[in-house]
């Protein structure tokens, strides 16, 4: 189910918008979190991970036009994660991730 509002997909997190195209998966995650992304621009990104409460519990720069990471979540509480993605200029996406 797709709110275009702020792009979020229960499961798979896929957001195209304008110059990018972003994947966050699984969602539910339980151990690795898969982010796939392709740039139109060079310039670094922002993933940002944080909890409900505003505390930041993940941050990583990605550099690359075209990246596939895995990110290593298993240590995080279970609970639901707000995650967003920007650049030096804007807010690329956002959505939320459950962790269990």
């Amino acid at each position: 189910m797709c709110d275009s509002t702020i792009g979020f997909l229960t499961n798979t997190e896929v957001v195209p918008k304008g110059s990018i195209y972003f994947k966050i998966s699984p969602n539910p995650v339980r151990h690795e979190l898969k982010i796939e992304m392709e740039l139109q621009q060079s310039e670094p990104v922002l993933f940002m991970l944080e909890d409900l409460h505003g505390h930041v519990v993940m941050k990583r720069e990605l550099k690359n036009e075209v990246i596939t990471q895995t990110l290593d979540v298993q240590e995080l509480p279970a609970g639901v994660y707000v995650y967003t993605l920007s650049s030096k200029k804007e807010v690329l996406a956002t959505g939320k991730v459950m962790k269990y």
